[in-house]
């Protein structure tokens, strides 16, 4: 099966920062040859230095439209002079509908635009996992601070966030819609704490902080849940799980859940850790996620 990638040309759409070298190193040792397409970076000129990209075409992933144009005209010129792309995919998750956008114009397998957006919304997942009957936290949505353009509207948005902080309940968790890395994301367990961490990550989620936010600033009021975390890793292909695995996650620090390690094999018992894989597979089947590799975290709550 490793030879199988031996000479295949990969699209990678965004090379992401120094801790996804591995994933080049290890695609160069099973002969992949790669094709990455992102902004211009130190860590891009490394990769290009070590001679662990094939082939490099330069855009501004912030820039969906634009990047997506310039991406798939120069893809195609590259297939016409170098032969054909065999697979794209993302490391990184700024990039998820970029490159789902782009696989549509290369007619190459991923998931689709639509469930690459729902994915990379927190809220939007969990009302389409509630809607198709798979279990999903309560949640409210809330406007970011940072958006209220005079001291009236944003005294209507903290009146508006608690009274959905009244439906969501305590203790709970707010965080952005749109994020990675636990970047703004804190455990509340009142409401004046709540509405104290609403002030302090309104200003911190923005797009000066850090790209991610440039196309969503909106914060997510989200149950919490109790309970043995873990991660689930699988492998789609037309909708169906061909690889599926399970690792714990060690307690993380609350109350901004920072990663703390991990484990495998898991402590689960064999019935629990089928639950969950099932759970998974369940949730990526009911958002779409039909072709590529998907990271899922879950809790086995109490």
């Amino acid at each position: 099966r490793r030879d199988a990638l031996k000479g295949k040309r990969i699209v990678l759409i965004g090379a992401g920062y120094e801790g996804k070298r591995p994933i080049f190193l290890r695609a160069k040792e099973l002969g992949v040859k790669v094709v990455l397409a992102g902004p211009r970076s130190a860590f891009v000129d490394s990769l290009l230095k070590d001679e662990l990209v094939d082939e490099y075409i330069e855009a501004d992933n912030t820039k969906v439209k634009e990047a997506r144009d310039a991406i798939r005209k120069k893809l195609r010129r590259s297939a016409r002079k170098n032969g054909k792309l065999d697979g794209l995919t993302t490391f990184w998750e700024d990039d998820v509908e970029l490159t789902a956008l782009v696989a549509e114009d290369m007619k190459l397998p991923y998931h689709s635009p639509e469930a690459s957006r729902t994915a990379r919304s927190k809220f939007d997942t969990q009302a389409v996992l509630a809607s198709k009957g798979v279990a999903a936290a309560r949640q409210q949505r809330i406007g970011n601070l940072s958006t209220a353009e005079n001291e009236k509207e944003r005294d209507a948005m903290v009146a508006a966030f608690r009274k959905s902080a009244a439906e969501v309940g305590f203790p709970a968790v707010i965080k952005p819609v749109s994020g990675a890395a636990a970047i703004g994301t804190e455990k509340v367990s009142s409401l004046e704490e709540a509405v104290a961490a609403y002030k302090r990550i309104s200003a911190l989620i923005n797009p000066k902080t850090d790209p991610i936010f440039a196309n969503n600033s909106d914060l997510l009021l989200m149950q919490y849940l109790n309970g043995h975390e873990y991660d689930v890793d699988l492998v789609m292909v037309d909708g169906e799980p061909v690889f599926q695995s399970l690792t714990d996650n060690k307690p993380t620090a609350e109350p901004s859940f920072l990663a703390t390690g991990s484990r495998l094999p898991s402590i689960l018992s064999a019935k629990q850790q089928q639950e969950s894989v099932d759970q998974a597979i369940a949730s990526a089947q009911a958002l779409g996620l039909t072709d590529g590799v998907i990271h899922m975290e879950g809790k086995y709550t109490t």
